[in-house]
């Protein structure tokens, strides 16, 4: 089910931020096309409670100034939140970055994290071309079903 744009209008009215980073994310690369789109669905969290997560943020390559590695990194705006990080604290936090084993989960038959990049303008064309926020990843819209289904 992806996020329709209604009308013009629209891209300015949104005021209850949660359940809204696809609107959000899509929003603020139309202002901020130099910074990339990110779509994910966390598969731990679904193993661990049968239920689906996804999720959109925006990054910017070399942003954020890592002390600990005293290099750049990519910097993680989560627009829902009005928050920045540096995107490895971002993806330990979300759960992108799994504790388990590559060994464990096949096991266990836990699948990866799912996560589609885009570039400012590739996201400006789906936008455009789909008048929707996305998701437009088949794999993350089958997650978003997931989340629908069990209203």
């Amino acid at each position: 089910m992806p996020h329709q744009i209604a009308n013009e209008s629209d891209l300015t009215k949104v005021e209850d931020r949660r359940g809204k980073c696809f609107e959000l994310t899509g929003i603020f690369i139309m202002n901020h096309p130099e910074w990339n789109l990110v779509h994910a669905a966390n598969t731990d969290y679904m193993f661990k409670t049968g239920i689906s997560r996804v999720y959109a943020w925006v990054e910017k390559e070399d942003a954020a100034f890592d002390d600990i590695t005293n290099s750049y990194d990519r910097l993680v705006y989560d627009v829902v939140f009005d928050r920045e990080y540096q995107a490895w604290i971002f993806y330990a936090m979300y759960g992108i970055i799994s504790c388990h084993s590559s060994n464990y989960r096949r096991r266990h038959k836990i699948p990866e994290p799912i996560l589609v990049r885009y570039t400012g303008k590739q996201a400006l064309r789906h936008i455009k071309s789909t008048l929707t926020y996305g998701p437009w990843d088949e794999q993350i819209k089958m997650h978003i079903d997931v989340l629908v289904d069990k209203k």
